[in-house]
């Protein structure tokens, strides 16, 4: 079952305002997840806690992450699936947009089996 963590460079008002829309949405920020532990530690440690919480990350961060994937392959590290946005696709600023197609994907794959997968993030419709 699909379960987001929004990367600490995403704003928490994302998760606030689709969780006071959408209680059936499990949906976290990584300003507010487990009292915050993850604001400011690296993308690796991310994923790591992402992974072991079974949640999915979503970030704008095209460039590291799949690099950081690549080095984690070697060690058959699995994870908990990430969801690129890119800021060409959907800008970051573009509060309403993000929360549209979050939703829109929860309601398309929440029952998807997220381990491992990849997905890029399409504008809402």
């Amino acid at each position: 079952m699909l379960s987001l963590l929004l990367d600490e460079n995403i704003s928490d008002e994302i998760a606030r305002q689709i969780l006071a829309k959408r209680v059936d949405i499990p949906i976290f920020s990584a300003h507010d997840w487990e009292e915050g532990r993850l604001r400011g530690v690296s993308d690796e440690m991310v994923l790591r806690a992402a992974a072991e919480a079974g949640l999915t990350l979503v970030s704008y961060d095209v460039n590291t992450i799949p690099l950081l994937l690549m080095r984690l392959a070697n060690e058959a590290f699995v994870h908990g699936g990430i969801v690129f946005v890119h800021n060409a696709t959907i800008r970051s600023n573009d509060y309403g947009g993000l929360m549209r197609a979050l939703i829109q994907l929860y309601d398309a794959e929440k029952e998807a089996e997220w381990k491992d997968r990849l997905y890029f993030l399409p504008p809402p419709a």
